[in-house]
């Protein structure tokens, strides 16, 4: 019996020590992408006069995802605000792959789009939008996610929401992202999705 638990014991050394990384690898990684991100909210916060809510991400072993929390300070149209979203994602993309200290950590390289999330909420004088009024995009998994403002509703159950594929909204608008896969690299979903028209 002991050889066995001995036997076990040392498997499960062999195979999980590949797993283990030090400390120090995600303190590196977690100063790169804060380099990063803070060059990218500096720069586009004063662009298009947005606030910064944060930031986020995912890093099990390697930069899963990257992410970024706007807030513009006045209310938009679809079109403007599609096309805000865009910008946001195009330049963080820009500025995530030409950043040689992160590029060890990238689970991808070059980054593409959907690994990026960006959201903007809407606000003006520090109010939210009217009811059923456009209130905030965010990007996840190759797709624009438009929310309608519903103060209750749109937060406990997340109903007024309407989606277009990345490609789209690059189509619309005539900005071109690299890297957009027609296979994304983590998801995969149907041609469900819901079409947008223009007001």
């Amino acid at each position: 019996m002991k050889k066995w638990l001995l036997f076990f014991l040392f498997a499960a050394t062999f195979v999980f020590s590949e797993e283990y990384l030090p400390d120090s690898y995600y303190r590196e990684g977690c100063k790169a992408v804060d380099e990063v991100f803070g060059q990218f909210a500096r720069s586009v916060c004063k662009k298009y006069d947005l606030g910064c809510e944060g930031n986020d991400g995912s890093f099990p072993k390697k930069i899963e995802m990257l992410g970024a929390h706007f807030a513009s300070r006045r209310f938009l149209k679809i079109e403007e605000l599609r096309r805000l979203e865009l910008q946001l994602i195009k330049e963080y993309q820009e500025l995530i792959n030409l950043n040689p200290k992160i590029r060890k950590f990238l689970a991808d390289y070059p980054f593409p789009a959907d690994r990026i999330v960006i959201s903007v909420s809407l606000y003006e004088d520090k109010k939210s939008p009217p009811i059923d009024e456009l209130d905030r995009v965010h990007s996840c998994r190759g797709k624009l996610i438009y929310t309608m403002s519903d103060h209750i509703d749109a937060c406990i159950f997340d109903l007024k929401r309407v989606e277009e594929k990345l490609e789209d909204a690059c189509s619309k608008t005539g900005i071109e992202i690299p890297n957009i896969r027609s296979e994304y690299s983590r998801y995969k979903y149907g041609d469900d999705v819901a079409k947008i028209e223009d007001s």
